[in-house]
């Protein structure tokens, strides 16, 4: 008869989750003017998201906001976050060639800085910055984009 020894890898760590906040979650960078020479619109990562723009005029601000996230998990559980890279992220109004892309993504807490759960949970925003094509067509533009959180386990030191 031969018996083995029977261990745990340790304590388990609880999951983390991340989810958008139903509709009002999407990015929206509102209505703009575009003069055909192209430009961009930077959307900042805050509940009252401010956006500015060069090369292009802003129009009406009406439903401009950064997409926003609940981040859910054991409290006091430290995550951090990854965002898009630039060259991933396109929106397209469905016609041929006329796709713009999304870029320099930006979040509340900062990527790559770790967040921390109070009282299981947090809210996470994201900006970035869309790029307007000279003589960009008029239309509404869709896409979607990923935002990842990961646990960050604690070290546990044994002397």
């Amino acid at each position: 008869m031969a018996r083995a020894a029977l261990f745990s890898p340790g304590p388990s760590i609880a999951a983390i989750a991340i989810a958008k906040d139903g509709t009002t979650g999407d990015m929206n960078f509102g209505s703009i003017v575009t003069n055909g020479a192209g430009g961009t619109v930077a959307l900042s990562a805050a509940s009252s998201a401010v956006r500015s723009a060069t090369g292009i005029t802003l129009g009406t601000a009406a439903q401009v906001h950064a997409a926003k996230f609940t981040v859910t998990g054991e409290t006091g559980a430290a995550y951090t976050i990854l965002l898009p890279d630039d060259v991933t992220v396109t929106i397209d109004d469905g016609a041929a060639g006329d796709a713009m892309d999304v870029t320099t993504f930006v979040s509340s807490p900062a990527e790559g800085n770790n967040g921390l759960l109070t009282g299981g949970s947090e809210i996470l925003y994201v900006g970035a910055t869309l790029v307007v094509n000279a003589n960009q067509l008029a239309g509404i533009y869709t896409g979607t984009f990923d935002v990842t959180v990961v646990r960050l386990s604690a070290k546990r030191f044994e002397t």
